[in-house]
């Protein structure tokens, strides 16, 4: 692993803002940057971003660590696969690994780069002689040259043994590439063979841009099935990527709103036509991880699937996945037969417009096809509909929307305004509230406690005076008596720590330092009461140990009643000046606000 150095170094050279937004939409509050957490649902952010420190922290499930954790948590990735991603982004070289240094990130990095050679190698089939077939149907289905060396368009050829030759000719083992889903074991024992033979390829990315797989469509007819996918591998989980997203994000950020479709060739035609936010599900249903990882780029989605009747269930299951992540939903409804290929095609970019400027909304969508079913509509039919948008509206936990939402049922039903209501007065989160969620500090105690560790990090004469005055059994509360002699450590040795990840030892640690320094704090008026807080922590510490020494000698069987009485007077006179002590004005320490508001 590469040394503290390295990779402080590395770590320096990165904007952690920029990384991030790469994967969420980021915006500026005072110093830092907040959004949707990608590690959990949430509809109101509570991910921050600190630039200047270099970590992030979310307040709703307490993740949080520098740009390399995030990396790790996001993106499965080993330590050294995140280094090098941050080392190449700031043009650092990195010195050569030891071979057996990180055995699980060097075999997934063989993955990857087994992924990417299949790449080369079908892009550059598609335009060699050999591709000229597939070109062709790709041609006369309307697609241009430029367009699919773009976006990454390619072919695998016929034989058994393409990418087995390649791999030999450069060296390579075949393991990576089974492992990738690209070769297939030989039932007779052989050497194996191409999974995707004769057929246009799709690069499938991941958000840092990686390909991770391949769709494939068959060009003749007579092959079956006409799709053939990557199957899940340790670097590809269908469920949780969307086709395209990692060129679309952009433009999805951009109009606040992504069109997802269902199949590849869709996807590439409403590309072609301009229709630049758009992403495709990739042989799978549309998922709730799907519809979340979208929802960290837009508010709105329209969905666009086949008008026949398995693509009018699958917009109905894309309906309920999208409403319960918080995305607003409309439907594109396409004439029977047609799928965005073939109406774009025929109708051409301005017609397509139009349909999607009127695409209705969740609601006036399920009314409309009550309404056009063989089945009259009568109070049996309102009766099933309104019990089915109540259930939706059960999962709604923001009570304007949901009063909103019914509202607007009842309108489209035809019932009374306030005869729909959910079947429980409020909603509740079916897990407890996360404990980072709850008010920071219980009381003036601890939040002076964290305030005091707080100084120690942020200034220097505060961390030579507490490291000569303080004990850490001086801290009331046990989290923080090994947080301040790790934070003395660092003071002896010099070291200078700015970050959760940096200052903490445990998980426990990291995320109370998360916390505390992101506390809405006035530094000077802070150091103003510094020494002040540290007496207190001192005097507390003496009346703790006269304490102690009171009830030594008062359990002494040896003492007489008249000791014993004079023994409690003294201690009672002491306690009487402490409290006395206690009530003299102390420097403010009003409750900070709730972690997530705080800059």
């Amino acid at each position: 692993m590469p040394d503290d150095a390295l990779k402080e170094q590395v770590k320096e050279a990165t904007d952690i803002v920029a990384v991030i937004g790469q994967f969420i939409t980021l915006r500026k509050r005072g110093n830092n940057h907040i959004g949707l957490c990608p590690f959990h649902t949430e509809k109101t952010p509570s991910f921050n971003v600190h630039g200047d420190r270099g970590f992030f922290h979310c307040f709703g499930c307490g993740k949080g660590g520098d740009v390399f954790t995030f990396l790790m948590e996001h993106e499965g990735w080993t330590f050294p696969e995140a280094l090098k991603y941050c080392a190449d982004r700031a043009g650092i070289r990195l010195p050569e690994r030891s071979h057996d240094d990180d055995a699980q990130g060097k075999r997934r990095q063989e993955v990857y780069d087994a992924l990417a050679l299949a790449d080369e190698v079908y892009r550059r089939a598609l335009f060699a002689t050999s591709g000229k077939v597939a070109l062709d149907y790709l041609k006369n289905r309307g697609f241009k040259e430029e367009t699919l060396r773009r976006i990454g368009i390619g072919y695998a050829p016929p034989p058994f043994d393409t990418l087995t030759k390649t791999a030999r000719a450069r060296g390579l083992r075949t393991q990576p590439f089974l492992s990738a889903g690209l070769m297939l074991e030989s039932k007779q024992g052989d050497q194996p063979y191409d999974r995707f033979r004769h057929r246009v390829t799709f690069p499938i990315h991941n958000l840092s841009g990686k390909v991770v797989g391949f769709g494939a469509r068959t060009i003749s007819p007579d092959d079956q099935p006409k799709y053939l996918n990557s199957p899940e591998t340790e670097v590809y989980h269908k469920g949780r990527i969307l086709y395209g997203l990692w060129t679309a994000r952009e433009a999805i950020r951009k109009a606040d709103r992504a069109f997802v479709v269902e199949g590849y060739l869709d996807w590439l035609t409403m590309v072609e036509f301009g229709v630049d936010n758009v992403v495709a599900v990739s042989g799978t249903a549309f998922t709730i991880d799907q519809a979340a990882l979208l929802g960290r780029f837009c508010k709105r989605m329209t969905l666009i699937f086949d008008a026949d009747s398995a693509g009018q269930r699958a917009t109905l299951r894309g309906i309920d996945i999208a409403f319960n992540a918080g995305i607003g939903v409309d439907l594109a409804v396409l004439p029977a037969g047609d799928d965005p290929d073939t109406y774009l095609r025929r109708e051409g970019r301005a017609r397509f417009d139009e349909l999607v400027a009127k695409a209705p909304g969740i609601i006036e969508y399920r009314v409309n096809m009550a309404r056009s079913g063989s089945a009259p509509f009568d109070f049996l039919a309102k009766e099933r509909l309104a019990k089915e948008f109540v259930e939706l509206a059960n999962k709604i936990q923001d009570q304007t929307r949901r009063t909103a939402f019914l509202s607007e049922v009842a309108e489209r039903i035809g019932l009374p305004q306030g005869q729909l209501k959910v079947e429980t007065p409020a909603i509740r989160p079916t897990a407890p509230v996360p404990r980072a969620r709850q008010s920071a500090y219980d009381g003036s105690r601890q939040l002076q406690e964290a305030q005091l560790l707080r100084l120690i990090v942020e200034d220097r004469d505060c961390a030579l005076t507490a490291k000569n005055e303080l004990l850490s059994s001086d801290f009331m509360f046990r989290i923080h008596r090994p947080m301040f002699d790790s934070l003395i450590r660092s003071v002896d040795r010099g070291e200078v720590k700015a970050s959760p990840t940096e200052l903490g030892t445990s998980p426990e640690e990291v995320a109370e330092w998360a916390r505390i320094l992101v506390l809405p704090m006035d530094i000077n008026a802070a150091r103003a009461g510094f020494i002040k807080t540290v007496r207190s922590l001192i005097a507390r510490r003496v009346r703790t140990r006269q304490g102690s020494d009171y009830k030594r000698q008062f359990d002494d069987g040896g003492i007489d009643a008249e000791a014993r009485a004079r023994l409690l007077g003294e201690h009672g006179q002491q306690l009487r000046s402490s409290f006395a002590d206690n009530r003299k004005p102390k420097p403010s320490t009003s409750e900070p606000e709730e972690p997530d508001t705080a800059d």
